[in-house]
Formats: structure tokens, C-alpha cells, sequence
């Protein structure tokens, strides 16, 4: 199984993009976060869903919004600053 998180907000997503973890920690604990969680039981069920946040928007630009995947190292230390918000 898989789980991804979904924030959405445009700073947090410069920040995640720019793998800035110490930016994160500072603007979620002074702004706090909305974001969710969706947990998935197969691979291609997790592919199209996303693939169903990103249709219709242009790759080269930001999309004001961060996914994060528990599956991807380099996403757990973020994931870990908005559970422990």
C-alpha cells in the first residue's frame, strides 16, 4: 500500500520543489498547513489518480498545489513536519 499527501498551496510547493526542508518546517509552523492524505492498495490506482490532479495543466509551470509520496525518501521529511503539525 501507498499513501500520498496533498497540499495545496503555492509556497509550499516552491518549497518542496526546491527541497528547502528547514523553509517548510519554519512556514508550516508559522502558517500551518491544510492538506490530506489518500491511501492507495495498488500502483496503478495511485498513477491514475494523480495523473487525474495533473490533467490539463501545463508541466512547465507551477500547479499550486505538492504531492508528496510516502514511497519516496525524499518526500518523508516533509511528510513528517505535516504530521507532527
Amino acid at each position: 500500500m501507498s499513501r500520498i499527501y496533498i497540499i495545496r498551496d503555492g509556497y509550499a510547493e516552491s518549497l518542496v520543489s526546491a527541497e528547502d526542508i528547514e523553509g517548510f518546517r519554519e512556514y508550516v509552523e508559522s502558517e500551518g498547513l491544510m492538506w490530506q492524505s489518500k491511501e492507495f492498495v495498488d500502483e496503478s490506482t495511485l498513477t491514475n489518480f494523480v495523473a487525474g490532479l495533473y490533467h490539463g495543466i501545463d508541466e512547465r509551470s507551477p500547479v499550486g498545489f505538492a504531492v508528496l509520496y510516502d514511497c519516496i525518501v525524499e518526500d518523508m521529511p516533509f511528510i513528517e513536519i505535516l504530521i507532527n503539525q
